[in-house]
């Protein structure tokens, strides 16, 4: 929209690596690389002080906020108000901080539309104070009267649509944001088969079945890059890494900062991504691992209930759920099977 729109320069923000990698490959495929810079918000912060001289010194933990900080005191200083380019795109922008979207506003004109925010309560899932529990007018950003509502969902099937709201909907409704309606998602896909739910034995059991089902849908689709994996962390794809390589499947890791700046879906490889790294990412068959996992300091089981929506709707032909633990998640999971 802002490429047909907008002559000059865009920029496009996000707070997932993963997905600015996406997007960057995918910007590039349309011949628009020379146009359309991407870049993950802190990436961007980085390149921004070092681009104005500013020195930042801090540890490999602490840069990226420290950049952050240094540019927010710089353009709040006078020192930068230009940023190269004529209109921003902020994706996901339900990640983002206050004082983030506080800083683009700053930099880019409001009142000439040259501001784009894309945003989702539902797939706020980072951290929950984040989910835009402040008004975007506080921030600079003008909304009222500009604001379009996207209700029609053209990536998922109906099915994986419908099992993703009916899974979520209790949670949503519960923690909906006073200033983002709850909006109900319209099927634009096709039909579709029924999410496959899977309750295993143990881990091990885990990672034989789920290979199994790759194996069956390569046979189907013929690209392993058509497939990917997900799940709440790291861990959880030990066992199942041993056996893909035992079968001889492909597959790359997307945990650590450099996996996801690498992250592409020209490799022909299944992806192996945690919920969180697979936002904005689609693919036709997806696997949702782990799915009764709740980490120890949760305050509710529940908590993990918009990472799984997220990961739920990654598929756009065909999902499999698949869970060991036995708790509130589990539970509520068979009632779909």
């Amino acid at each position: 929209y802002l490429a047909e729109t907008t002559p000059g320069k865009i920029l496009v923000l996000c707070y997932n690596i993963t997905l600015a990698s996406y997007l960057r490959e995918c910007i590039e495929a349309r011949g628009l690389a020379s146009r359309v810079t991407v870049s993950h918000f802190h990436s961007w912060c980085a390149s921004m002080v070092k681009r104005h001289g500013i020195k930042v010194t801090a540890d490999r933990k602490e840069y990226p906020d420290k950049c952050f900080s240094a540019l927010e005191e710089a353009v709040n200083s006078g020192k930068i108000t230009r940023t190269g380019y004529d209109a921003v795109l902020v994706d996901e922008g339900h990640d983002f901080d206050s004082r983030w979207l506080a800083l683009i506003a700053r930099l880019f004109d409001n009142a000439s539309r040259s501001l784009l925010l894309m945003y989702d309560d539902a797939q706020s899932i980072y951290r929950r104070e984040r989910a835009l529990n402040f008004s975007l007018a506080s921030v600079g950003i003008q909304a009222q009267g500009r604001t379009s509502v996207l209700p029609v969902n053209y990536r998922n099937t109906k099915r994986i649509l419908h099992f993703a709201y009916a899974f979520s909907r209790e949670y949503f409704e519960k923690h909906q944001n006073r200033e983002i309606p709850l909006v109900q998602p319209q099927a634009g896909g096709e039909e579709g088969t029924e999410p496959e739910i899977l309750r295993c034995a143990s881990e091990s059991d885990e990672a034989v079945q789920v290979v199994g089902w790759l194996e069956k849908r390569y046979t189907l689709c013929g690209h392993w890059s058509d497939m990917a994996v997900l799940c709440p962390a790291e861990f959880s794809v030990k066992h199942l890494k041993e056996v893909m390589t035992q079968r001889g499947i492909p597959y790359a890791t997307c945990f650590d900062s450099e996996g996801k700046k690498k992250y592409s879906r020209r490799k022909d490889v299944v992806h192996l991504l945690t919920y969180q790294s697979s936002k904005g990412l689609e693919f036709p068959y997806v696997a949702v691992i782990n799915a009764s996992f709740v980490h120890s300091g949760a305050a509710d089981e529940s908590e993990v209930i918009p990472a799984l929506y997220v990961a739920f709707t990654r598929a756009t032909r065909e999902l499999l759920v698949t869970c060991y633990r036995e708790n509130s998640i589990s539970r509520h999971l068979e009632d779909f099977v």
